[in-house]
């Protein structure tokens, strides 16, 4: 008995891949400091967008060699979250508590 050959059909490949994305995902959700590579991937943008994002001094790196530069992921997790934008309910509240706060001024 010969040995039979089965090939991969397509979508069993398209499953390797989203197998093989999912695992590099959670990869980098393990790491804490990432190479620009890896912080780029994170972050989901071009590895030149980071770079501009560096010069322009937007978002902060590490560079302890003077040459190689790196990124924690709490800094990074906390650049992603900035300039969090309100709610529906958090500017009515801020907005009626505007009004009572007020009230007196616009007489």
């Amino acid at each position: 008995m010969g040995t039979r050959k089965t090939a991969l059909r397509l979508p069993d490949l398209a499953a390797i891949a989203a197998d093989l994305a999912f695992i590099k995902k959670s990869l980098l959700q393990s790491k804490t400091v990432f190479t620009p590579e890896c912080a780029a991937d994170y972050m989901g943008i071009s590895l030149s967008t980071l770079y501009k994002m560096t010069s322009a001094g937007t978002i902060p790196f590490s560079k302890p060699n003077g040459k190689l530069i790196f990124f924690a992921k709490a800094d990074i997790d906390r650049f992603l979250l900035s300039n969090k934008t309100k709610t529906v309910d958090e500017k009515e509240i801020g907005a009626s508590t505007y009004v009572t706060t007020h009230k007196n001024s616009r007489s």
